[in-house]
């Protein structure tokens, strides 16, 4: 295994090559090769469960908008009812501003100049803050 900071070096005219790791050279020197050996797996990060390492990556990959995006598909009929959920999901949320697929041009525009405000205050109502600043229609596909 090569670890990020080991450099491959060759040996004899390149027909060998071998895993150079700066560190471990240093100690090695230092303290000689058992000792060496011994600090530099003092040097290495601590083990951890593979549920620790899952649940940072988890962590990680879900960001507040993704989250936040969930729970908005989750919720999306209660907000709007049946009718318009059949023709416009929340495609995305990024900084502060939902956006909403929409199945054609002229249920687009329904929905921008007659039912922005209606989603809007619904949101707040539902969630009982304002998160979010706009919502902007964008077509399917």
């Amino acid at each position: 295994m090569i670890r990020k900071n080991a450099k491959l070096i060759s040996f004899a005219r390149g027909e060998k090559w071998r895993e150079y790791e700066p560190l471990a050279t240093i100690l090695e020197e230092w303290y000689g090769k058992e000792t060496g050996s011994a600090e530099m797996i003092s040097h290495l990060p601590d083990a951890v469960t593979i549920q620790q390492a899952l649940s940072n990556i988890v962590e990680t990959s879900i960001n507040s908008d993704n989250s936040d995006l969930l729970r908005l598909k989750d919720d999306w009929e209660k907000l709007v009812g049946k009718d318009i959920a059949n023709i416009a999901k929340p495609k995305n949320i990024k900084n502060g501003i939902i956006y909403i697929e929409v199945a054609n041009s002229a249920w687009m525009m329904e929905l921008k100049n007659y039912s922005k405000k209606m989603i809007m205050k619904n949101i707040s109502d539902l969630y009982g803050e304002k998160l979010y600043r706009d919502i902007v229609f964008v077509p399917s596909g």
